[in-house]
């Protein structure tokens, strides 16, 4: 994956480690003035000892410091201009796995057909994304937020999706209260993915591929799930409502695996009496 991205030079390196050592000599040289100020001048030996590796250890902990600091905000930079990259189209999509976009914002964007495996996207704001046919086998998408994003045909297989929305949500246009469509995952393969704790409510999930799936804890209440394939899916405590696409007989096989529908008082008292 090729970027143009902004470079720290070696003058640059060297002028902040330069910096950072000047900071650093005045600092021991303050602790050893206000010892020699406290012992009259004569340090008994444990006391010059002990300051010689206090100084050492301050030394080393503030380089560390400094340089934990420097690789956050170079990844930080990194960031911002692959993200500025991808959303001008500047960047080959096809190659953008294992690739890190934690913690942006990539809403409204297209990134169809484009190669996002094993892509860390934890807390990535991906509302209204277009994710059509998109790889995103075996991402972390722990806490994105995939609301009105369009999934159809992409391949989850693997993913981590623990609480990441993808429900319906209520947005103010002009004072006016509009509901987004929710998160389209149409013949998507989610074979395989983690699902645990995520609001699914009123997405499109027909024709996916949920084969051992975990869907534990996680809330499908209003979802399309004609042709939807739960076979080997853990629906522990899932929560299914107002669903269009399941038989009764499908319905009878998910409570006695615990999961919990909440379409009437019968079918709630199913589930806590099995």
């Amino acid at each position: 994956m090729t970027l143009n991205k902004p470079q720290i030079t070696l003058y640059q390196q060297a002028k902040a480690g330069l910096n950072s050592l000047f900071v650093q000599t005045a600092q021991v040289s303050l602790g050893l003035i206000m010892m020699l100020v406290l012992t009259g001048g004569n340090p008994p030996g444990w006391v010059v000892s002990a300051s010689f590796f206090i100084g050492v250890g301050f030394v080393a902990w503030s380089e560390n410091k400094r340089q934990s600091e420097l690789e956050f905000w170079v990844e930080k930079d990194e960031k911002l201009c692959l993200v500025k990259a991808i959303k001008k189209g500047t960047l080959s999509q096809q190659n953008l796995q294992n690739v890190n976009l934690s913690k942006t914002s990539l809403d409204g964007i297209d990134l169809s057909y484009a190669n996002l495996s094993h892509a860390n996207l934890s807390s990535v704001d991906l509302i209204r994304a277009n994710l059509r046919s998109t790889n995103l086998s075996y991402a972390d998408l722990r806490f994105a937020d995939l609301s009105g994003a369009d999934l159809r045909s992409a391949d989850l297989s693997g993913a981590d999706l623990r609480s990441a929305s993808l429900s319906r949500k209520e947005l103010i246009i002009n004072k006016v209260k509009v509901n987004s469509v929710g998160a389209d995952l149409s013949g998507a393969n989610l074979k395989g993915a983690d699902l645990s704790f995520t609001n699914l409510s009123g997405a499109d999930l027909s024709g996916t591929n949920l084969i051992n799936t975990n869907l534990s804890g996680a809330n499908l209440s209003f979802a399309n799930l004609i042709n939807t394939d739960f076979s080997l899916a853990k629906v522990e405590k899932t929560r299914f409502r107002d669903n269009e696409g399941i038989s009764l007989l499908a319905k009878q096989a998910l409570i006695q695996k615990g999961a919990i529908f909440e379409d009437s008082p019968g079918d709630r008292y199913k589930v806590f009496s099995t």
